[in-house]
């Protein structure tokens, strides 16, 4: 798992296998953590440190008011809530079925604008 530790303050973002496997490159702005997957999905943790509870301690432990940073002291002392894996993965599955449900809503959304504009024009031209 990534996370920002300056500017975009921790933002995160999960390495999978297809991408670790292909190969990248990380600088001083993000720092790599490496979590026991027996105990933790690296998703379910990305999801929670964007919670307003994650935020939240980011925005605490920020070392500077001027320059956004965090150093490995602060990475190692950030806290979660750990269900267990299985109820984990459980809340990972149900938030990406959620955002996919989400995406299909906004193509519909889009498409019946699309229409509806169409419509009016034509009535009006």
């Amino acid at each position: 798992m990534l996370i920002s530790v300056t500017a975009d303050l921790g933002r995160t973002g999960v390495i999978t296998k297809e991408i670790a496997d292909h190969g990248a490159y990380i600088n001083q702005h993000l720092t790599c953590i490496r979590l026991e997957q027996s105990a933790l999905d690296p998703t379910y943790v990305a999801y929670f440190m964007e919670t307003e509870a994650g935020k939240k301690q980011f925005f605490e432990k920020n070392l500077s008011s001027v320059k956004a940073g965090l150093n490995f002291d602060s990475i190692r002392s950030l806290r979660l809530l750990v269900p267990p894996l299985e109820q984990q993965k459980e809340f990972v599955n149900f938030l990406q079925q959620s955002d996919k449900s989400k995406f299909e809503l906004e193509q519909a959304l889009s498409e019946l604008t699309a229409t509806y504009k169409r419509i009016i024009s034509e009535q009006l031209g």
